[in-house]
């Protein structure tokens, strides 16, 4: 109480003396208890924490395999100006910059990006790979050694003062620096899941020679495009089998993508190696708990598309499977494939159509909506064994995926128990590991109750679609000319003489339908311009 009447009575007197002071006094009063503002009084302060010296560290090329749900996402690659939602590398770039692996001022060209297949908005990914430069620990500099001494005779090791940072090649013997075990390294896939969303899960690493490109090193892209077998018609699935096997072999897609100018492309060529459509299998729970392996359902009612190929063109998946569609409900006969690969006289001879039979030349592609971005997946990106081997951060191998020809084994042993030393070496017993799987298993049990739910409200709905009519067969596209097919004697038409258009409902995927009234065939639709035409028009805007 005495100490508080004492300051009180010591800022009474302060007052009283300010309270006697003139203007100008009450100024120059005030500038001396300011203190001075120039910087050099403030150079013991900096703004936020040191940075971080790249070039203080060594870099070594890894490829980096991943997943992700691409309905949160505009697409894979990063994209100029703004978009509604992230880009998957603009988050996993990030997720590298703030774990310090990549240098975020130099960009994705400063650390050598190569990204395997592109998906666009909405589609997924469970086995997308990229290359790039990243930091490493295999290799800290020895402390009583300077970096000159350290780098004399290795040419493989660039200097501090070069302008990239020093790296480790693809032979690590002899190496300057202190080599510690696999063990030591950056654990990438664990620091990296750390930071990213649930919606992105990097599964494996693998060290790769400095002349690795994900894009071109990859042998062939696995595409999976799921789909149900419709509500209102219920699609012919022996009948899209057979069209689907049509797409087998070299064929020039250009009626099957979309045309982008500012590519340029002149050749539409690519081959499929695989094209079959088959009955999805579902992951399941066993039914034993003590096993952390895995089964697959087959549940009815559910098919996949499986496309495999050497090489894509831009939204070519969905055109194939918008097709595939149209051939399901009855609305086009199977060989308008051939009718749609057949783009000139030199394609003719590659088509699967009897030889007595003349297909109509497409060479400009017809007007036809694609099929949805949601079930579409990128499956698997493969690539020699001697290029990449993956492996979790423990330094166990990653079992690869089964080729695209053999049915999957899917055959894990038994989980260890505590008197077991050394574990089978399968990744999915690590810590690591196990955390993957249990983020990844979360999710996937939330969907499967999400549609367990989306199950009953269909069957409360008690509701059910009509049956569907018998139509008669589509024309063959040999029956079309340039412009229409005429009727022929037999024929039902219209009271304009002209064959009647048949109203349809068709899937076009992940749940989206269309109702046509009059239904157009894919032969008898406005066609788009040539490939020549439409590269002439983005050249002479560049030129403009």
């Amino acid at each position: 109480m005495r100490r508080s009447v004492l300051l009180l009575g010591r800022v009474s007197i302060e007052m009283s003396e300010y309270a006697s002071l003139s203007r100008e006094e009450l100024i120059a009063r005030l500038r001396s208890l300011t203190p001075s503002q120039k910087s050099s009084d403030y150079s013991h302060l900096r703004e936020g924490k040191k940075p971080f010296d790249f070039s203080r560290h060594p870099r070594r090329k890894v490829a980096l395999r991943f997943c992700y749900f691409g309905w949160n996402y505009s697409g894979l690659t990063i994209q100029e100006g703004n978009t509604l939602m992230p880009t998957v590398e603009s988050v996993l770039f990030n997720a590298l910059a703030k774990a310090r692996l990549v240098d975020p001022a130099a960009g994705l060209e400063g650390c050598g990006w190569s990204r395997c297949g592109r998906t666009d908005r909405g589609v997924s990914a469970a086995g997308q790979v990229v290359s790039l430069w990243v930091r490493s620990n295999i290799g800290f500099r020895k402390a009583n050694n300077t970096l000159e001494q350290a780098t004399q005779g290795n040419p493989s090791v660039e200097t501090a003062g070069s302008r990239d940072p020093p790296v480790i090649g693809s032979e690590l013997d002899g190496s300057p620096y202190d080599h510690a075990p696999l063990q030591a390294e950056i654990p990438y896939v664990r620091k990296l899941n750390q930071i990213l969303p649930s919606t992105i899960r990097i599964l494996a690493w693998s060290p790769v020679s400095d002349d690795f490109d994900a894009r071109f090193s990859c042998k062939y892209r696995h595409y999976k495009y799921i789909f149900t077998a419709g509500s209102n018609p219920c699609n012919d699935i022996p009948l899209m089998q057979h069209a689907a096997s049509k797409f087998l072999g070299e064929h020039d897609f250009r009626n099957f993508c979309k045309l982008d100018p500012t590519k340029q492309i002149t050749n539409y060529k690519r081959t499929m190696l695989h094209s079959t459509i088959e009955q999805f299998r579902h992951y399941s729970d066993r039914d034993n708990p003590r096993e952390w392996g895995n089964t697959l359902l087959a549940p009815p009612g559910v098919y996949v598309f499986n496309l495999v190929g050497t090489a894509f063109l831009y939204h070519q998946v969905r055109h194939m499977m918008a097709i595939l569609f149209l051939i399901g409900s009855g609305l086009e006969h199977p060989d308008v494939i051939d009718a749609l690969l057949n783009v000139g006289p030199s394609a003719h001879a590659d088509q699967s159509t009897s030889s007595a039979v003349r297909l109509p030349i497409i060479e400009t592609k017809p007007v036809y909506r694609i099929a949805d971005a949601l079930p579409l997946v990128l499956w698997d990106c493969s690539f020699d064994s001697s290029d990449v081997t993956w492996k979790d951060d423990s330094g166990d191998p990653l079992p690869p995926l089964p080729p695209y020809n053999q049915p999957p084994p899917f055959t894990v042993p038994p989980m260890p128990t505590e008197s077991d030393s050394n574990p089978p070496g399968i990744p999915r017993y690590g810590k690591d590991s196990l955390d993957l799987f249990h983020n990844l298993h979360k999710q996937w049990t939330e969907n499967v109750i999400r549609t367990s739910i989306a199950s009953l409200f269909l069957q409360a709905s008690c509701t059910s679609p009509r049956p569907r009519r018998s139509l008669s067969p589509p024309p063959h596209p040999s029956e079309y000319t340039d412009s229409s097919r005429q009727p022929q004697d037999g024929d039902e038409t219209d009271k304009r003489g002209k064959l009647p258009r048949r109203r349809r409902n068709y899937d076009l995927g992940g749940g989206e339908t269309r109702d046509e009234m009059r239904y157009v065939p894919l032969l008898e639709r406005e066609r788009g311009a040539t490939v020549e035409e439409i590269n002439n028009r983005r050249k002479g805007r560049k030129r403009g």
